[in-house]
């Protein structure tokens, strides 16, 4: 399967998982690599966790090949903005010093 084969939008996406057509972390790399190759034109990411997003894709694989789907987002690649708290990574929309770079020790519950 090539990565160029991966749909953008998330409801066709969320199909092909849900089938097992493709997996999620074949739909990850592909969407790492998408970054990878635009971002330094676009600069829409401050932080990339790949390492974090490859293991979370290996485990939504896990799951679905046991037959638990643990709802509609379940294996899909996701995008949050800088100014939701992610255990461990920058949080940029702080009222501290916009200097620093506070990392907050939990994730939000949305995350």
């Amino acid at each position: 399967m090539t990565h160029q084969s991966i749909p953008v939008p998330s409801a066709p996406l969320r199909d092909r998982l849900a089938s097992g057509e493709i997996s999620s972390l074949d739909a990850t790399t592909s969407y790492l690599e998408r970054i990878n190759r635009f971002d330094g034109n676009v600069g829409a990411f401050i932080t990339v966790d790949a390492d974090s997003a490859l293991e979370r894709a290996r485990k939504a694989d896990q799951s679905l090949a046991a037959g638990r789907l643990l709802g509609p987002l379940h294996g899909l690649p996701i995008a949050l903005k800088d100014n939701i708290d992610t255990a461990g990574l920058r949080t940029t929309d702080r009222p501290s010093s916009p200097t620093e770079s506070p990392r907050p020790m939990q994730r939000s519950s949305c995350a």
